[in-house]
């Protein structure tokens, strides 16, 4: 074994102790599969895991996380045709650290967001947090994809709901101001017009009229 490899490894060591020490939700998964890019010399390539293992345990973020982070990244800088072998490798080691950040912010996000009171969402989510857990981006993006369409279906039938709500209540205010021109209370009867055309939808142009003229 190496002395990289060697480090590499007490380094996911240490971070599994800082895992028994922070809980369940610091990382507990197992080490992360090795990277995937083509040119790196087995050095190099250790090099990067170990970056990835000492930046997990530094932030207390999924190893497999990482690892997948720095493959895209690698892969994106690699076709940009930018890079040797060598400058390649600093570049993707010089980016983990920022990475490790992301994800912890990211896992912040995702633990608010799965109490969400919609049992739909927070499944969704849940998931999205295994697969990030998991090094599974693109699965995690597509379920919280599923997540943001189920809230914003919820979220668009709520404002039917309400607007159809404000429409009835304009009417029921109107439906007072006639009541009131019954009795001959005409100021009444005119502020019951006037809040049912404030109350009405805006896009309801004719409705809207219709009360203020009364």
């Amino acid at each position: 074994m190496t002395e990289r490899r060697y480090m590499a490894n007490w380094v996911r060591v240490l971070s599994m102790a800082v895992c028994l020490v922070l809980g369940p939700n610091a990382w507990a998964q197992a080490p992360a599969p090795e990277l995937r890019i083509a040119g790196l010399t087995q050095a190099r390539r250790a090099e990067i895991e170990e970056a990835i293992a000492r930046e997990a345990a530094v932030r207390g973020v999924s190893e497999r996380a990482l690892a997948a982070a720095a493959q895209a990244a690698g892969a994106e800088l690699q076709a940009s045709g930018r890079f040797d072998a060598e400058a390649l490798a600093e570049a993707i080691i010089q980016r983990i650290a920022a990475q490790a950040q992301t994800i912890q912010e990211l896992e912040a996000r995702l633990a608010w967001l799965a109490r969400a009171d919609d049992l739909t969402v927070a499944s969704l989510v849940s998931r999205a947090r295994s697969a990030i857990n998991e090094g599974q981006l693109a699965e995690a993006d597509a379920l919280l994809e599923q997540a943001e369409q189920s809230d914003l279906r919820s979220a668009r039938a709520a404002l039917d709901q309400a607007e159809m709500r404000f429409e009835r209540s304009a009417a029921t205010m109107a439906a007072r101001g006639r009541i009131a021109l019954l009795q001959g209370d005409y100021l009444g009867a005119a502020a019951h017009f006037s809040r049912a055309a404030e109350t009405v939808p805006e896009n309801r142009v004719e409705a809207r009229w219709q009360y203020r003229l009364h």
